[in-house]
């Protein structure tokens, strides 16, 4: 059977870090599903993370317009979408979050969403 891969949101206000993302998931074979920019959208994405299947959820801590850690984003992801993981992409480690990764390790990405994503 042939491996597929993970259903992927963006959560990430540096657009030039967006695109490599998207770039190497879709060379690991993972789809990139969406993204975000702004604090606001990412508070009413819900709908949207469900709609669309999302299986990994990549986070950035400081948007446009605020920090989504305070406004209490993580919680309401977990609550209302329990089988998205979510992976912190921040300069530091993101509370709440299923597996703390970093920009620096970015490039390890591929091998935490196969952990996660059968």
């Amino acid at each position: 059977m042939a491996e597929t891969g993970a259903r992927v949101f963006i959560v990430e206000d540096n657009e030039e870090f967006v695109f490599g993302l998207k770039m190497l998931l879709t060379c690991w074979g993972h789809t990139p599903v969406g993204e975000v920019y702004w604090a606001a959208t990412a508070m009413n994405c819900i709908q949207t993370l469900m709609e669309k299947r999302v299986q990994i959820l990549t986070l950035d801590r400081d948007l446009f317009g605020g920090d989504v850690i305070a406004r209490g984003f993580v919680n309401l992801v977990r609550r209302e979408c329990p089988n998205v993981v979510i992976v912190g992409l921040a300069g530091l480690p993101i509370e709440g979050v299923h597996y703390n990764l970093g920009r620096e390790n970015v490039c390890q990405l591929d091998e935490v969403i196969r952990r996660f994503v059968q």
